[in-house]
C-alpha cells in the first residue's frame, strides 16, 4: 500500500484506468477511495462508470478488460475475463 499513500488519490485516479480489449478505448475511474485504518492505508476502491452518454460501456461483444494503474513501487496491470463475470447468463458488472 506504500506505493499508493507515495503517489497520493489524485495521482493514482489520474494513472488508472479499464482498457476495453474489443475496442480499445480506456475509460478513467470517476472515483478513487483510499480506506484506512488509522494510520494505515489498507486498501484502495475503484469505481468505474457503467455508462457513456446513456449506454453502457461494457457490453456483451466485450470479452475481457484489462485494470490498470501506477504506484510508487510497480505498475499494476490485472486482466479480467468478461465471460466469467456473469449471472444466470447476463453480464454481472
Amino acid at each position: 500500500m506504500r506505493g499508493f499513500e507515495e503517489k497520493g488519490r489524485e495521482t493514482v485516479q489520474a494513472s488508472a484506468y479499464l482498457k476495453l480489449k474489443g475496442s480499445h478505448q480506456k475509460v478513467p475511474p470517476v472515483q478513487v477511495n483510499f480506506i484506512t485504518q488509522g494510520p494505515r492505508l489498507v486498501a484502495v476502491e475503484f469505481y468505474f462508470p457503467r455508462e457513456r452518454e446513456g449506454r453502457p460501456l461494457i457490453t456483451r461483444e466485450e470479452k475481457k478488460v484489462e485494470f490498470y494503474c501506477e504506484s510508487s513501487t510497480a505498475p499494476i496491470s490485472m486482466e479480467f475475463d468478461l465471460r466469467k463475470m456473469t449471472r444466470d447468463g447476463d453480464l454481472d458488472l
